[in-house]
């Protein structure tokens, strides 16, 4: 059962008394252990799902009384079950249940002790009374019938003989009966031993058992709220898919049919090919699974279309699952929003072919109306240089703020994102006035572009200057800044 954890299943198979984990609603058999199995004569796979009542495993009367007490206290101790096995023989069983809550489902937690020698002890023990009873009456008609020779002797004295070897007999008869007596309780004795004896090691055992139990539902309660609080995190940070180890998606997340624009019904038991784009190769797909059919975590960006037929971007993890023979059994797939950073990127590409079109363009344009002229030779050459000094500092602008925007991937970085691409917006619209400047001939002819001024916060400037540059510092290599007066 995968909602045990295997150290709990372990436990329970090693355990010297019979277990049995039980849906307490249903009564079915969740999980049965070694001992159980060897008890009952029957193999795990031929009880799971069923109930005591369905193998004929307990009677009615009895299974009705512990699901009573189950309900009424929560528990049913030191309760004698007479089972039956799988051949229809029957055994005596000293059984006791715990009701436990897990992963909001309660259930009963059997343990029992075969007690069928101690049964058969007691059965000798009530014999061994009966017979003592037995003797002490007959004792009794002993003595009675040594009475009436006591009588008749003293009525009968030539009948003295007779009586004499009578009385004897009786006597040595008295005393074997004594002797049987002794012999009875001494066994008796014995057998009570015994008896308080395995009653002791069953109260250590349930104890034992009680306080394991009790240990280990408190280890898989955290381990469910860990679970559950990790799960969550990954639910409201990502886009999240399993499928199967032939990529038939089983499980979604809200943010999963949000992007994608289908309902979770739409989804399940259908792959991934239903939000294919068309953009990535076959070569590309191919090495995808070559990587995670092997057991490795493949990583990328991928280009998928949702319901609707519009495209977006993920970035993503495949993490395969290994099953017990090392081989995938099942798939993660973890992913997160990147399609505005494509976008800004394909569009800041197109902006920068542009720019570098209409830069060669007019570049062009002026060589020729300065081939002619000195003037516009070195026209020529102060443009540029000016140029490529007036282009670059907007440039490596727009080109770290897509960088930081490459490493801004959770929902409460939108401020930071949104922060980098207004400055990537108001770099563009530099550059646009730049190279209006650049391409009136009238000043260029002049040989001045006019300057305009205007304040600026220095410390936010320096502190913007440092996130830049700090994406491209290398290993042992430290920014220090420290500034004094008002910001």
């Amino acid at each position: 059962m995968k909602k045990f954890d295997e150290g709990f299943l372990e436990i329970f198979d090693s355990n010297p008394v019979g277990m049995i984990i039980s849906n307490l609603e249903t009564t079915k058999f969740q999980y049965v252990n070694k001992i159980f199995q060897s008890s009952f004569d029957y193999k795990k796979s031929e009880v799971i799902g069923k109930t005591a009542i369905d193998l004929n495993l307990i009677g009615p009367e009895t299974n009705e009384k512990v699901l009573s007490l189950l309900k009424e206290q929560g528990f049913a101790k030191d309760i004698e079950v007479l089972g039956r096995k799988k051949s229809g023989e029957t055994f005596w069983t000293l059984a006791s249940v715990q009701v436990v809550a897990m992963n909001d489902v309660k259930l009963a937690i059997t343990s029992f002790l075969n007690i069928s020698e101690r049964k058969k002890t007691e059965g000798k023990l009530s014999s061994a009374n009966e017979e003592l009873a037995f003797q002490n009456e007959e004792k009794g008609k002993r003595a009675d019938e040594l009475t009436i020779a006591n009588k008749e002797l003293a009525f009968q004295n030539e009948e003295k003989g007779k009586r004499a070897a009578e009385l004897d007999t009786a006597n040595k008869e008295l005393a074997f009966q004594n002797g049987e007596k002794e012999k009875r309780a001494a066994e008796l004795d014995t057998a009570n031993k015994e008896l308080s004896e395995s009653e002791s090691l069953i109260r250590i055992l349930n104890q034992g058992l009680e306080r394991k139990v009790t240990e280990r539902t408190e280890e898989l309660e955290l381990t469910n709220r860990n679970i559950f609080d990790y799960k969550f995190a990954l639910d409201e940070a990502c886009i999240v898919a399993a499928t199967d180890q032939k990529g038939t998606i089983q499980y979604v997340n809200d943010n999963f049919c949000k992007i994608s624009k289908y309902s979770r019904e739409e989804l399940m038991g259908r792959d991934h090919r239903v939000i294919n784009s068309d953009h990535h190769s076959k070569e590309f797909i191919r090495d995808l699974w070559v990587t995670i059919a092997n057991g490795r975590v493949w990583r990328g960006e991928m280009k998928n279309k949702a319901k609707d037929g519009t495209l977006y971007w993920v970035d993503t993890t495949i993490v395969p699952f290994l099953g017990n023979d090392g081989k995938p059994n099942k798939y993660l797939a973890i992913r997160s929003d990147i399609t505005q950073r494509k976008n800004v990127e394909e569009n800041i590409i197109k902006l920068n072919e542009e720019l570098e079109g209409k830069v060669i363009e007019r570049t062009l344009e002026l060589t020729e109306l300065l081939m002619s002229e000195k003037e516009l030779n070195e026209l020529k050459s102060r443009f540029v240089s000016m140029a490529s000094h007036e282009f670059r500092t907007p440039l490596t602008a727009i080109l770290s703020s897509i960088s930081l925007i490459d490493s801004y991937h959770k929902d409460e970085q939108k401020e930071k994102r949104d922060k980098h691409i207004g400055r990537i917006r108001s770099s563009v619209r530099n550059l646009v006035g730049i190279l209006n400047e650049f391409l009136s001939l009238d000043k260029l002819e002049e040989g001045k572009v006019e300057i305009y001024r205007e304040t600026f916060d220095l410390h936010e400037f320096s502190l913007d200057i440092i996130e830049e540059v700090n994406g491209i510092l290398k290993q042992g290599q430290r920014i220090d800044f420290s500034h004094y007066g008002e910001k």
